[in-house]
């Protein structure tokens, strides 16, 4: 087991099987058609895709009430920071883009587990989403100033964890094509 570093921080580990030899009655299951292979590797990533929206949608909202909760503290001019409107309206289009996102990722959720092809939804909101994601802690590093980028506090993580969820999800251009 070889561990991999990763941007953001996933458990990622290298397995290599060398000289394994498993008898023909050791194999689990029986040989399945290339077209039942490709259904059943294409549900399985459209769920894991769906299950990413997820992830991306919890992590927005995080960035999202951590924010607020910094910006009704924070204090500048003798007032919290979070009272001027420019704040205010940042704030407000990250809450409206997400309630978009937590809609399409709860369809794609639900289609997934109840249809055989689901992609087109799970496509949609992943793209979504990653945009969302991304955007809400761009913000939120503008609104945290030089503290969001200090190890004391944990915006830094969740904005290398929308990163490298950007950069899982591929091409944008690839996903519009499918």
């Amino acid at each position: 087991l070889d561990p991999y570093l990763t941007f953001g921080q996933d458990a990622l580990f290298e397995v290599t099987f060398t000289d394994c030899n498993l008898a023909n009655d050791a194999r689990l299951g029986v040989p399945i058609a290339t077209t039942t292979w490709r259904s059943l590797c294409s549900r399985t990533l459209t769920r894991a895709q769906a299950l990413r929206c997820m992830e991306m949608l919890g992590g927005t909202e995080t960035v999202l009430e951590r924010t607020v909760a910094y910006v009704s503290e924070r204090h500048q001019f003798g007032v919290p920071i979070g009272s001027f409107q420019a704040v205010q309206h940042h704030l407000s289009n990250v809450a409206m883009r997400l309630e978009a996102g937590r809609i399409a990722a709860f369809r794609a959720l639900y289609l997934a587990s109840e249809t055989e092809d689901s992609s087109r939804e799970t496509r949609i909101a992943e793209l979504w989403l990653r945009e969302t994601y991304v955007q809400a802690t761009l913000i939120a590093h503008q609104l945290w100033g030089g503290a969001g980028y200090s190890l004391d506090s944990d915006l830094y993580l969740w904005s290398q964890r929308a990163k490298t969820l950007d950069l899982v999800s591929g091409r944008k251009a690839n996903q519009l094509e499918q």
